[in-house]
């Protein structure tokens, strides 16, 4: 669902376009969402973004990343203002074969003059709205082509609900107290 761009407008709260400008590599695009208002006399707002996604096998665990980016191939529209800054990230974390666990998190400086209590009340409404419409549309039909894009691209394979032996606590005796955060691994796309 993440990977169509064509159908956000369908589950992406407020969101009345959204396409892909370009695809950089497999996991990583240049896309354009306009999220519509409807407070009279509040312009609609738009960005451009890239995504990139990271693959974590051996968490079971999906991070797709997003920030605003100028892109010349996407000018600014009249009566729409271009948000200055936009960052949003979804965690998707494999609990079981068909459990899925979603955080998406969202900053964003809308731009123009709006008072900071309608900032506010958006800001705490469209991520959850965003899920509970995600939610609906993972059960609809017609995805099936950007699933197998989606499962050719990257490799899966860690991502098994194999039955895996515990390790021998009696004789472990490493610690993760205070070591640092592992870094991300490399794309995991394959070629």
């Amino acid at each position: 669902v993440l990977a169509d761009h064509t159908r956000k407008t369908e589950w992406m709260d407020s969101c009345v376009k959204a396409y892909l400008v370009r695809q950089i590599a497999p996991g990583r695009g240049i896309m354009y969402n306009r999220t519509g208002s409807t407070v009279p006399l509040v312009s609609d707002r738009d960005v451009v973004l890239e995504s990139t996604v990271d693959i974590w096998p051996d968490k079971r665990r999906v991070t797709i990343d997003v920030w605003n980016v100028e892109d010349s191939a996407v000018p600014v529209e009249d009566g729409v203002v271009r948000m200055p800054d936009l960052r949003a990230s979804w965690v998707l974390s494999a609990l079981a074969p068909s459990r899925t666990e979603v955080t998406y998190t969202v900053r964003a400086d809308p731009g123009g003059a709006l008072p900071h209590w309608l900032v506010n009340m958006v800001a705490k409404r469209l991520p959850m709205r965003t899920i509970q419409k995600l939610r609906k549309q993972a059960k609809k039909p017609g995805y099936e082509a950007d699933l197998a894009k989606v499962k050719s691209q990257f490799d899966w394979s860690g991502f098994s609900f194999e039955p895996v032996s515990a390790p021998n606590k009696a004789k472990s005796t490493e610690s993760s107290a205070g070591a640092p955060p592992p870094t991300p691994p490399a794309r995991s796309v394959k070629p």
